[in-house]
């Protein structure tokens, strides 16, 4: 079940946009079940004072009847309130080797920086799987982060979190390059590269 918390975050308009993030938590009952589970059902029990318990009903294996429940304490290291925190609709889709695939719908694109820093606030390390539009039902402008290279996907995903493509820009090509270790050139390589192919994903060849 999508997870819906009301929050006073604002709405920017326009098309809504369906983030799916790989988030290894540093700790999570669920995945500590099932490190392995084909879909995940969730519901957190919140208030207006925060979110203080899970409840998860894990399907292992999609081909077996059998199920798995839990209800369990929400502390620090959960990374779900840190997204709910936010007001977007967000659900746990399914857990692979331990990380959870997490789909988040947000209106601001910005929103997915803010996601993102907050997962790894709380300790969780993430990188970024896919961006579709969410009205898309054909599966017509999926952004398939498997289509380029790791170099090319740190490269971007670390320009997406430190504002590079905000309006006005936070960072620079120089800042860049010195987060990765590498010259300006390999930068701007890496990211012209990894934007050719997500723009012919999303427009088609």
């Amino acid at each position: 079940m999508a997870t819906d918390v009301p929050s006073a975050a604002s709405e920017t308009g326009g098309t809504p946009l369906e983030a799916t993030l790989v988030v290894e938590p540093p700790d999570c009952p669920v995945a500590r079940e099932a490190p392995n589970a084909a879909a995940v059902s969730q519901t957190l029990s919140c208030s207006r004072h925060g979110c203080r318990t899970c409840h998860a009903e894990i399907a292992v294996d999609p081909d077996d009847a059998r199920t798995v429940h839990t209800s369990t304490d929400i502390d620090a290291d959960c990374i779900c309130p840190a997204i709910a925190t936010f007001g977007c609709v967000f659900s746990l889709e399914s857990i692979r080797d331990g990380a959870l695939v997490v789909s988040v719908v947000v209106r601001d694109r910005g929103l997915i920086t803010d996601i993102v820093a907050a997962i790894r606030e709380a300790g969780g390390s993430v990188r970024l799987e896919r961006i579709t539009d969410h009205e898309m039902t054909d599966g017509t402008g999926s952004v398939e982060a498997v289509d380029i290279t790791n170099k090319q996907r740190e490269a971007i995903e670390l320009a997406v979190e430190m504002g590079y493509y905000d309006q006005p820009r936070r960072t620079d090509l120089g800042e860049l390059a010195d987060r990765l270790g590498v010259s300006r050139s390999a930068v701007s390589q890496r990211l012209n590269a990894a934007e050719s192919k997500l723009l012919r994903s999303l427009i088609g060849p």
